[in-house]
């Protein structure tokens, strides 16, 4: 009896849809963080887009969350000089 070969097809690469989904939630996250911080501060809002586009890479995973916003809304007003009182979104 002679040895048998199998053939395995090489692995295709199987998309992450949980990435994917992260990436269009922190994409709309990041959309409306703008608009907010914009009217908070009272600025125009391409200024802010101009700041939290120079934001680290990995400081992204601010826009998780409620304490994120906040810090990515104060990490603005700092940048822009702008004194403002305390920001924090309201979570429904």
């Amino acid at each position: 009896m002679g040895l048998m070969s199998i053939t395995i097809p090489a692995p295709q690469p199987i998309p992450d849809a949980a990435a994917e989904v992260v990436y269009w939630s922190r994409q709309v996250a990041a959309g409306t963080l703008i608009t907010e911080v914009a009217d908070w501060l009272g600025i125009d809002i391409d200024l802010v887009w101009q700041v939290l586009c120079a934001v680290p890479d990995d400081q992204l995973g601010l826009l998780d969350s409620p304490q994120g916003w906040s810090a990515l809304a104060g990490y603005v007003a700092v940048e822009l000089g702008v004194v403002a009182p305390a920001y924090m979104p309201v979570v429904h």
